[in-house]
């Protein structure tokens, strides 16, 4: 998506994949510390005062260790987002994909959408089957704010006694798919009748 709003001279058409406009990139202020977290996870620490060599030891480092690096806790450092991102707020990248793509888009023609059940593809299998890690990651999701969280799961049933899959894992999974599918829709009512361009 990111290639439909900038520098875009080369491009004539663009399907995208999955949720493109949810997720808030960072920015250069929000990056916080997060290559020295890297850094530690892969077991470069030792070399962030020189970038060279800080550069090497990350092209170096077991592919495992990124993997895990990616998704742990440590990397996001309140960020409720994915931990890495490209950085909005530069003269690559001006603002965020979800405000950028509105009624004056001008860009190439692009085709979009979400897989159904895409989240499913992204959930940690060995959490606990509990209420508690369902609520946790809606709690999350939605900014850490109980009113909300708690609404969306009164609206979808999800209750301490009730999971509506059967699996209180699969039930957060479903909602967050949905959570996907409507970020969609909303940026496409955002484009209108955007047809000749």
């Amino acid at each position: 998506s990111l290639h439909l709003l900038y520098n875009q001279e080369y491009i004539k058409s663009g399907i995208m994949q999955s949720n493109f406009p949810l997720f808030e990139l960072r920015s250069p202020a929000t990056w916080y510390d997060a290559p020295y977290q890297f850094s530690d996870l892969v077991n470069c620490s030792d070399y962030t005062s020189n970038s060279s060599m800080l550069l090497d030891c990350w092209r170096n480092a077991p592919l495992d260790s990124i993997l895990a690096a990616q998704v742990s806790s440590q990397m996001t450092n309140n960020w409720a987002n994915i931990p890495y991102s490209p950085t909005v707020g530069t003269d690559w990248l001006i603002d965020q994909p979800m405000w950028a793509i509105g009624s004056d888009y001008d860009g190439p023609p692009f085709i979009t959408g979400t897989n159904k059940d895409e989240f499913y593809s992204f959930i940690d299998l060995t959490l606990p089957d509990t209420y508690a890690v369902a609520y946790t990651s809606i709690f999350a999701g939605v900014g850490f704010d109980p009113v909300i969280a708690q609404a969306i799961m009164d609206f979808y049933g999800v209750t301490p006694t009730n999971s509506i899959t059967g699996n209180y894992t699969y039930d957060y999974a479903r909602i967050y798919s949905d959570w996907w599918r409507c970020s969609v829709r909303y940026q496409l009512e955002q484009l209108g009748d955007n047809t000749d361009n």
